[in-house]
């Protein structure tokens, strides 16, 4: 029996009970993560309907609002309604914060991401995306430093290393920022930490480095707009508009600050259950062409939520 299969029955099972609500909710998790998003969406509905004061299928349903539809402004509701039914809630505050920066409201965001800090059990990402922020906003000082002490608390981490190539690129720390951006793709091989050193190899001209990396890029993502121009492919824009597109946003060329799979994550840890990280591992459709390869878990009880 399929994970959906098994949600069905334990809708028909929880019928007229509160605990549908979280059978519901992650019920929208299943038919997300198989792409079947009307299905999500009425699911995460149905789910609020059931109990309206269900925090988690608040977080899931912003969380489907911001990565599947790009729809900022709902997903900005369903946070506002998590965090004041759960005012303690990391995921509601990250999440909230990170859908502020998404639309470049950077102050907001930057109070945000404070925010979340202290409610956090490992702040790790917060601090981490509260950095990029500050480098948004020409911070770079105190960007450098935040980068560095989380580096220092979490030396594995790879976008903290990512981030602080961005921090020194922008600084003109040319040598500073390649060490970083390899750290980042020896930690992490993915389109944002490709483009990261080779951008940086770009600014080195160092053509035979830079084209080399531009080629992994496109091959992470076909459609990558610096990559194409870079290796020639498309003239549409000069290298001025990549230059400052690219530090402005950090190591995407979206807006997006944390790709889906890391705050899917971030909301299983936040909620206290395992069912949001089913399938995340194939799940990588959005931000970034890989995501980083988190455990596969079981949805362990029908009636839990997340």
């Amino acid at each position: 029996m399929c994970i959906r299969d098994r949600y069905r029955t334990a809708i028909a099972r929880f019928a007229g009970r509160k605990e549908l609500a979280g059978v519901w909710s992650n019920l929208g998790l299943a038919y997300e993560f198989s792409q079947m998003e009307g299905k999500a969406e009425d699911a995460y509905n149905k789910a609020i309907h059931v109990d309206p004061k269900l925090t988690a299928a608040h977080v899931n349903l912003a969380n489907f609002y911001r990565f599947v539809r790009r729809d900022f402004k709902r997903a900005a509701v369903q946070l506002e309604k998590a965090k004041a039914l759960s005012p303690d809630n990391y995921a509601a505050h990250f999440g909230l914060a990170a859908v502020w920066a998404d639309q470049g409201e950077l102050t907001k965001a930057t109070a945000g991401f404070k925010a979340a800090i202290p409610l956090a059990a490992n702040p790790t990402s917060a601090k981490t995306e509260l950095a990029y922020i500050l480098v948004r906003r020409g911070k770079l000082g105190e960007a450098e430093k935040l980068f560095e002490r989380v580096i220092q608390d979490s030396p594995t981490y790879y976008r903290a290393h990512e981030g602080l190539a961005r921090c020194y690129q922008a600084q003109h720390k040319v040598k500073k920022a390649e060490v970083q951006a390899k750290k980042a793709v020896a930690l992490q091989k993915d389109e944002g930490t490709l483009e990261v050193l080779a951008d940086i190899y770009q600014e080195e001209k160092d053509m035979p480095h830079a084209h080399h990396f531009w080629r992994a890029v496109l091959k992470s993502n076909p459609k990558d707009a610096a990559a194409r121009h870079y290796l020639g492919i498309d003239h549409s824009h000069d290298d001025r508009h990549f230059k400052h597109s690219i530090v402005e946003n950090g190591a995407n060329l979206d807006s997006v600050s944390v790709s889906h799979s890391e705050f899917m994550l971030i909301v299983g840890l936040a909620l206290g259950g395992g069912a949001v990280v089913v399938g995340v591992v194939a799940y990588s459709v959005y931000s970034r062409s890989q995501q980083p390869q988190l455990p596969r878990k079981k949805w362990q009880d029908e009636t839990e939520g997340i």
